[in-house]
């Protein structure tokens, strides 16, 4: 049961590869601190339900798929890349754009509320901060002493690829 694998071990032991790896230097959180470790967690927290799960297919979305979807799955693509040492291409950016631009502009003819957008690029800097400060090689291997033992399958080390233009 899903349950049983995700609490309490795998969550306990998930929240301390987070702070080791995101927030070391941090003795204390600020708000933002906060709202940033619960995306980063949320996003392994994802994963290792998808892994438990074994979907053939998901979907990341929210009541009307604009805000929270579109952040989430923008978020989720980002760190697949990072944490794979991947280079984002000019199609991943342009695949981006659209995850992250799209639904609000088509549907709503909005942008994306600027809380959650804002939230979504702060989980996202404090990663693309680290891996730059302690360089792409160094942060994968970091990733995968941190967080490899957490997970029972590579559900982690995919790649993720932008639909094709026809």
């Amino acid at each position: 049961e899903l349950k049983e694998i995700v609490f309490p071990s795998f969550s306990v032991d998930l929240m301390q590869a987070v702070r080791e790896t995101f927030f070391s230097e941090s003795e204390s959180f600020s708000t933002e601190d906060r709202k940033v470790f619960i995306d980063i967690y949320y996003f392994f927290f994802t994963m290792k339900i998808i892994e438990a799960m074994d979907p053939d297919s998901f979907s990341m979305t929210c009541k009307d798929g604009i805000d929270l979807g579109c952040s989430v799955n923008f978020q989720m693509y980002c760190m697949l890349k990072y944490i794979n040492n991947e280079t984002v291409t000019d199609q991943d950016l342009d695949c981006l754009h659209y995850l992250l631009y799209a639904p609000s502009l088509l549907i709503r003819e909005r942008l994306m509320i600027k809380d959650r957008f804002d939230r979504c690029l702060s989980a996202i800097r404090k990663v693309e901060e680290l891996r730059k400060k302690i360089g792409k090689s160094r942060f994968s291997s970091l990733i995968k002493k941190n967080f490899d033992p957490l997970y029972t399958s590579g559900i982690l080390h995919f790649d993720p690829v932008p639909p094709k233009e026809n």
